[in-house]
């Protein structure tokens, strides 16, 4: 079963939230090996940053995904993925919550990679 069509509505609800104010990051590469532009993505609210990647993640729509050399959130996605368990049961317990990213430079538009992509279940 595939919830790529859930992934994208669940985007778009927290860039809503976030009146469409992001900031994009990248890490060490610029693109992929199909030239698709490689970014992390951080909500901005009134109260702070939010780091999009990470509650797709834990909300499980999202899985962990890198590919060296950029690997500068590795672990806090693992650390994410590991805590998510089921979708059905993280994101109905967690539904208005966002996840303040854990690192402060990601404030300051340093590099950033965007390694999540829609889980696919079958």
């Amino acid at each position: 079963m595939c919830f790529g069509v859930e992934a994208t509505a669940k985007t778009q609800e927290l860039i809503d939230r976030a009146s469409g104010h992001v900031l994009l990051g990248k890490d060490v590469s610029e693109t992929d090996q199909y030239g698709r532009l490689l970014r992390y993505v951080c909500l901005v609210h009134p109260d702070g940053q939010r780091m999009l990647n990470e509650e797709l993640i834990k909300c499980g729509y999202a899985h962990v995904s890198t590919y060296p050399p950029d690997v500068k959130y590795q672990e806090q996605f693992l650390t994410a993925q590991q805590q998510a368990g089921s979708p059905a049961l993280v994101c109905g317990g967690r539904a208005g919550r966002l996840v303040r990213p854990r690192s402060a430079s990601i404030r300051h538009h340093h590099r950033r990679r965007m390694p999540v992509r829609p889980a696919v279940h079958r």
